[in-house]
């Protein structure tokens, strides 16, 4: 197990209520805020499954994955935006996703290169994200070039405030 992630595989999985409280602590202890079970044995099994769990206002950087790759989120708690972006960096356009209690789609699918930013709006987001693997560092995720760094808080508040005007400096 890593500071953000723990890897759950069998031949059959399982998550219910106990494992999300579970999966809340874990994310409320680290120092991103989020935490992730991997069901997958391997970063090279073709089909990469995971159930994250966010706080809200994470700052998720956002990224694009290669053309031939798809990508979907199914809400099991709370609610987020997904913004599509473009090249410049422009909102294209933005996707409500919650649960049966907050607004939004429960399902969202990309199968395009397009730049997306989720960003989690309620106090906890737990989803469970599916990616056509394998997966690699270099290969699968191409970081935003107008995005900042995680590591650059200023930049990170600053591009929150103007992709979705929150203010999450106060």
């Amino acid at each position: 197990m890593s500071e953000f992630a723990e890897t759950v595989s069998a031949p059959i999985v399982t998550f219910g209520a106990e494992d999300v409280r579970r999966l809340k602590d874990l994310a409320a202890r680290s120092t991103k805020d989020r935490f992730r079970f991997c069901t997958h044995d391997s970063t090279a099994h073709p089909i990469q499954e995971m159930l994250i769990c966010t706080r809200r206002h994470v700052y998720l950087p956002p990224h694009r994955h290669p053309t031939g790759k798809c990508e979907s989120y199914h809400v099991v708690e709370g609610q987020a935006a997904v913004y599509l972006m473009s090249e410049a960096g422009e909102i294209l356009n933005m996707h409500l996703l919650g649960d049966g209690d907050h607004d939004g789609a429960f399902f969202f699918r990309i199968s395009e290169p397009i730049f997306h930013f989720v960003f989690p709006l309620s106090d906890w987001f737990v989803y469970h994200e599916i990616y056509s693997g394998p997966w690699t560092r270099e290969g699968s995720v191409i970081p935003a070039p107008f995005a900042p760094a995680e590591d650059d808080p200023i930049g990170v508040a600053a591009f929150i405030k103007r992709i979705t005007g929150v203010d999450i400096t106060s």
